[in-house]
């Protein structure tokens, strides 16, 4: 069996650890673009995880979908295709053209990875197929690219945090209005006097569209990330992979900050970093949240995020976190996932 991962090598660590995985345990992987669109005949299965990242261009044009259809009828001629299934439409885009990818993908796979239930249920509620077959296998972890020996102390004084605060961590970016004024009006209506909210990626979004004239954006930043500082809210810009590690260790809890979401990553690293995580109670990371009895909040409810805050404060973190740690390092761990993906591709090719 040869598998080809279509995407740009070493351009989502998601499918560079998947294929280390895969290889470590017997497989022969090959990941790239130009293999997709060249020399697909050589493999047996085309495994493809965002489909608008198969091209090179952030947006595909009429052309390109045109391109795609065609591409993919021939695949099928030689080899099966493989759709994990990680978000239902592409981030911060109603482009016509990134949903068509989605749709051909969708209609043309044999089999179609999911990270829960809910995934595969709303799937076939959208589109009901009963040749396309269904696997579950679990998000993993990155035991070999992060550092969880990281202490809190430690974590704190590098991202200049004071040790007595209550750090909620709301890694990664925000996207659209409504998550932020969700986020921003329940963090306020916690009453708790030494709270944060490490929110390193909000900045980007309050001034995505501030022209940059003269450094005025910059300049308006720094005074916007004092104000939230003096407000409980710490915001300082992308984040390194370096320092990712330090932004873990540093919480007391991680927020997953959506109110619609399929998936999100952050829930391994932070079962991975041994932290407690609040997220909304929406398709597979309500699932998730709910069966490892984390806690989940209605984005549509008023109120019930800070509820959910005030509960977390209340529980025996340390314990809960322990727990998920557990079970990342049971079920998440690349090894046990890599085997999942390789029973998913055998079922096809049977």
């Amino acid at each position: 069996m040869k598998i080809l991962i279509a995407i740009k090598p070493n351009s989502q660590l998601f499918t560079t650890s998947l294929k280390d995985g895969l290889d470590g345990i017997g497989c022969d992987v090959n990941i790239g673009i130009d293999e997709f669109w060249n020399y697909a005949d050589k493999y047996n299965i085309i495994n493809i995880h965002w489909p608008n990242a198969l091209f090179n261009r952030w947006s595909p044009n009429s052309a390109d979908i045109e391109k795609l259809t065609e591409h993919i009828g021939e695949i099928k001629k030689t080899a099966k295709i493989i759709y994990t299934r990680h978000n239902d439409t592409p981030h911060y885009s109603n482009d016509s053209n990134k949903l068509k990818c989605y749709e051909i993908i969708e209609r043309n796979a044999d089999l179609i990875i999911h990270m829960g239930n809910y995934g595969i249920d709303s799937f076939k509620q959208k589109l009901n197929n009963s040749l396309i077959k269904h696997s579950l296998v679990h998000l993993h972890i990155y035991p070999n690219n992060y550092d969880n020996t990281v202490s809190q102390i430690e974590a704190r004084r590098k991202l200049n945090i004071r040790e007595h605060k209550f750090v909620v961590l709301a890694f990664g970016a925000f996207r659209d209005r409504e998550e932020t004024d969700m986020v921003l009006t329940e963090f306020s209506a916690f009453k708790l006097k030494n709270k944060l909210l490490l929110a390193p990626r909000l900045n980007d979004y309050l001034f995505k569209n501030t022209p940059n004239a003269l450094g005025i954006k910059n300049i308006l930043k720094k005074l916007w990330s004092l104000k939230l500082r003096l407000g409980h809210v710490l915001s300082n810009g992308s984040v390194s992979d370096l320092d990712l590690s330090y932004y873990f260790a540093a919480a007391d809890v991680v927020l997953i900050q959506r109110k619609k979401i399929l998936n999100s990553g952050n829930i391994p690293m932070a079962f991975f970093f041994k932290k407690p995580v609040i997220g909304p109670n929406t398709g597979n990371v309500g699932e998730l949240l709910t069966e490892t009895q984390n806690m989940v909040f209605n984005p549509e409810i008023p109120g019930d995020l800070c509820r959910a805050l005030n509960e977390t404060f209340k529980k025996n973190r340390i314990e809960l976190g322990e727990l998920n740690y557990a079970y990342a390092i049971q079920k998440m761990n690349i090894k046990n996932v890599a085997k999942q993906y390789l029973e998913a591709f055998k079922s096809v090719l049977q």
